[in-house]
C-alpha cells in the first residue's frame, strides 16, 4: 500500500501545481510504471481541456523509484520492456 500512497501523494502535488500554474482543473490522470536501468519511472499523464483553444492537454510528470519498492506482480511485468498502465489497480487499492 505504501507504493501507492507516495503515488497519491505525488498526484495531490501535481494537482496542485498544474491547476495554479495553469488554472485549468484536471479532469483525469493515467498512472504509468516504466523501466529504467535498476530504477524504475513512475509517471502520471495528467490531462486539462483548454477551452480556449478547444484543445486537449496532456502534462507528463515522473519521478524515479528503486525497484525494490516496487510490488513484486508489477516488476515481473516490466521486465519485458512494456510500459505499464497501473491507473485501475491505484483507483481500486486506494478507493
Amino acid at each position: 500500500m505504501a507504493f501507492f500512497e507516495k503515488i497519491l501523494n505525488m498526484l495531490r502535488k501535481i494537482i496542485q501545481n498544474l491547476e495554479n500554474k495553469l488554472k485549468y482543473a484536471i479532469e483525469g490522470s493515467t498512472v504509468l510504471i516504466e523501466k529504467g536501468i535498476n530504477k524504475c519511472q513512475v509517471k502520471t499523464k495528467n490531462y486539462v481541456r483548454d477551452e480556449e483553444k478547444h484543445c486537449w492537454k496532456e502534462v507528463v510528470v515522473e519521478y524515479t523509484q528503486s525497484e525494490k519498492e516496487i510490488p513484486p506482480e508489477y516488476r515481473q511485468r516490466y521486465e519485458n520492456g512494456e510500459v505499464i498502465d497501473i491507473t485501475e489497480d491505484f483507483i481500486l487499492k486506494l478507493g
